[in-house]
């Protein structure tokens, strides 16, 4: 079983990586939606120096057209019944919510239910205009910065194909990155699109694709064969399908990726509970056994390690379920 960890502040330490190299799971996910160019090759050459001779397998996730807020000056505790205001800017040193997309800002409308970090937050919009959105905290919660921003019940505005991250594609072509997954997909010409980039830098990794929105649904069984791995993203794709649904289409992503002899990995609060607790529940110990008997051959660590209390704690608890 692949146990994919998500890298990020809390747990960028040698003892993190060579926890992970002991029980043989050297596989590390660099968010590309958090990392710029000079994040991203820090973490790059950070991986090389810790590894000491061993092959890392390295994943970079690109952003794709998934919209989110942008950088805070700290993290925000909203309270339900609270109004905070949205305000088109890259970051803000201020209690506002900073948006870099003025799409959204002509998307948004009055009335409509935002959700946040996974539906982790919910907001009303009560107020819009072209500069300023007012919202009313439905579900309350602590806001991160560059967390991603979903208007419920409507698909991300974007192209029908959003444009590669060329320069995260540049700099995983000269690291040599093993894994692109690709973010938003609603088709497998995505894919192809990816890889006819990838093919023009005489660059060939593996491509895994996310199924995180509903129109990949129809075409599960495309995109499994266009890929060389699926990705069951249920974090996003809970927020545009019903919740009630969510397990069944997880059952067909397994079955789909099985009929073409594809790896699937499950993605999305696996183990949750970890990213504040030093065990998981018993439910999610119950869900990574069900998994496992379905066929999934991996799952991806996000909140846990990026940004948990005790990374290390995390893996070592699920490293000894294998």
């Amino acid at each position: 079983m692949k146990v994919i960890s998500t890298l990020g502040p809390a747990c960028l330490t040698g003892r993190f990586i060579e926890l992970c190299f002991q029980h043989r799971q050297p596989y590390f996910r660099l968010n590309g939606s958090h990392l710029g160019p000079w994040e991203l090759q820090t973490n790059l050459e950070f991986i090389k120096e810790q590894s000491a001779g061993q092959s890392a397998v390295i994943y970079l996730d690109l952003q794709g057209e998934k919209k989110r807020i942008g950088k805070l000056a700290a993290p925000l505790s909203l309270s339900a019944g609270q109004e905070v205001t949205c305000v088109q800017a890259t970051e803000t040193n201020e209690l506002q919510i900073p948006i870099s997309q003025p799409e959204l800002f002509h998307a948004i409308q009055s009335g409509d239910r935002l959700v946040f970090q996974d539906a982790a937050l919910s907001m009303i919009a009560l107020r819009v205009s072209q500069v300023e959105i007012t919202l009313r905290v439905e579900a309350a919660g602590e806001l991160r910065s560059n967390c991603g921003i979903l208007i419920e019940g409507r698909p991300a505005a974007g192209t029908e194909f959003p444009a590669p991250q060329k320069d995260q594609i540049r700099l995983a072509a000269e690291a040599g990155i093993d894994f692109l997954a690709l973010s938003y997909l609603r088709e497998e010409a995505a894919i192809k699109h990816l890889r006819n980039e990838c093919d023009k830098m005489a660059y060939h990794p593996k491509i895994a694709a996310k199924i995180e929105r509903p129109e990949a649904l129809s075409n599960l069984q495309k995109i499994a064969e266009a890929a060389d791995e699926l990705w069951f993203c249920r974090g996003d794709l809970g927020t545009f399908i019903p919740l009630r649904e969510l397990g069944v289409w997880q059952d067909r992503a397994i079955a789909a990726a099985k009929l073409v002899s594809k790896p699937v990995i499950i993605a999305g609060q696996v183990f949750q509970h970890l990213a504040d607790h030093s065990q998981p529940t018993r439910s999610e110990v119950v869900h990574f056994h069900y998994i496992k008997r379905e066929g999934a051959e991996g799952i991806v660590l996000s909140d846990e390690t990026a940004i948990g209390i005790d990374p290390g704690k995390a893996v070592a608890a699920i490293f000894s379920l294998l």
